[in-house]
């Protein structure tokens, strides 16, 4: 994946409701403009890193605008007025240190809610996606050029599509489901490289580093974060039931749920099996210090009764009747070769060697 560049966090604290402010790291050196006006048997697409005002023009025809670079706040506050989008929901949009959160009236409906992927090195990467939803109209806000949208735009090319036939409602669940979709391809790498370093453990636990079972599995109660809120975002929008949203593409509103909450078990279990991981590997290591403690009791254990007799035939006592003796040095030598010889049996026979 390319590089992004990052932008110091801009905190809110003390601003006024309405202030419009990133708070995110991605700094884009330029804006990206895309528009797809679309209806069936047609598509136009317009791409741009320059907008003005003309390039937001509505046609009869359905549309959808994605915006890149939450860091052009102006570029943010001119589509904003443009298209009458709510100063607080504005406030939303740029706000990206926030949690997945749906609001919706009869004009519009917004959806704020995080999009990952992995950069270099398989570093998960999490940024804002807002999308917001009115009468023929799809407007998405990036922070980054990446995304996971460009089936989205191959099939409003295709003529004959389902998505490029249906209205904006259709396209705003497929945004969102498509995101969803990703999320498993998320879990799928975290289960994977779990499973990979629980294989690793029971080989060599020493290979293993527990800092990284610990980073991995911290990563993971993130993205669990933003899938349980998201999980409560789209349970509300379901519940509110959106003017905007045609009751027969409701169906696919509670499909995008119920993965949802597949998701959301599926990394329960995920995080599950790096607790087990943490487990094993403290599990290996007491094993390994309960072996290292072992040999050096055995060891002590033996050199007890070999100290014992040095002890006493070092001791500066002249009556003592072996120091006379011409083997009396050997004969000491092949007793305590025979202490240790027994201690060894002695602790074979007991299984503890």
């Amino acid at each position: 994946m390319k590089r992004k560049n990052k932008a110091k966090s801009i905190s809110k604290i003390g601003l006024p409701p309405g202030s419009l402010i990133y708070t995110g790291h991605f700094a884009p050196e330029k804006p990206v403009f895309e528009k797809f006006t679309y209806s069936p048997d047609f598509c136009e697409v317009i791409s741009k890193k320059h907008i003005s005002k003309v390039d937001f023009q509505l046609s009869d025809k359905n549309t959808w605008l994605n915006y890149v670079g939450l860091n052009f706040t102006d570029n943010v506050s001119l589509i904003g007025k443009t298209y009458n989008i709510d100063i607080l929901t504005l406030e939303d949009i740029l706000n990206c240190n926030q949690r997945p959160t749906f609001e919706g009236n009869a004009n519009q409906v917004f959806v704020a809610l995080h999009l990952y992927h992995f950069g270099e090195g398989n570093e998960l990467q999490k940024e804002q996606l807002s999308i917001v939803l009115k009468e023929k109209l799809v407007i998405t806000f990036q922070e980054t050029q990446e995304d996971v949208f460009d089936r989205m735009r191959a099939k409003l090319k295709e003529n004959g599509s389902k998505i490029q036939n249906a209205g904006t409602d259709y396209l705003f669940i497929r945004l969102i489901d498509t995101v969803v979709d990703n999320y498993f391809t998320v879990d799928d790498f975290y289960e994977t490289k779990g499973e990979e370093l629980e294989e690793l453990l029971f080989e060599d636990y020493e290979k293993v580093s527990l800092k990284e079972i610990h980073l991995l599995k911290k990563e993971l109660k993130v993205f669990k974060k933003s899938v349980n809120a998201l999980k409560e975002a789209i349970y509300k929008l379901i519940k509110e039931r959106s003017v905007l949203i045609d009751a027969a593409n409701e169906k696919f509103i509670f499909d995008v749920y119920d993965h949802l909450i597949h998701i959301s078990e599926s990394v329960d279990g995920t995080i599950e099996l790096y607790n087990g991981l943490i487990s094993a590997y403290d599990s290996h290591a007491n094993n390994k210090l309960n072996q290292i403690m072992k040999v050096l009791t055995i060891l002590s254990s033996i050199f007890i009764p070999i100290t014992f007799l040095a002890g006493i035939y070092g001791m500066n006592f002249e009556n003592i009747p072996e120091l006379k003796s011409p083997n009396g040095y050997y004969i000491l030598l092949l007793v305590m070769g025979i202490c240790t010889v027994g201690m060894l049996l002695f602790f074979k026979r007991k299984k503890w060697l």
